[in-house]
């Protein structure tokens, strides 16, 4: 089951990751500086995965995740707000 679930977190965090490269493109090209529908379906649901994400890795105390996390999605992500969720994750364990 621990398996399980640490293989969900990753791919969840993938989707994080790709999801705010996504929105990350999409501000740098608004011209209008308006957020469209789309844009604000993504933060949704970034929202929703990073909530989901950061439970299961306090329940099961994952420590582990935190560093995979790092060294794959880390340095390759140009969003802030990704590097700034990790980094409150790491300190909320």
């Amino acid at each position: 089951m621990l398996k399980h679930e640490h293989q969900r977190n990753l791919q969840e965090l993938k989707e994080i990751q790709d999801i705010s490269g996504e929105l990350l493109k999409e501000l740098e090209e608004n011209t209008e500086f308006v957020l469209s529908l789309k844009s604000l379906k993504k933060l949704e649901r970034l929202e929703k995965l990073s909530k989901d994400v950061r439970k299961r890795i306090q329940k099961s105390g994952d420590c582990r995740l935190i560093a995979v996390a790092r060294s794959r999605f880390f340095k390759r992500s140009e969003c802030g707000f990704f590097r700034a969720w990790l980094d409150g994750l790491s300190y909320s364990l």
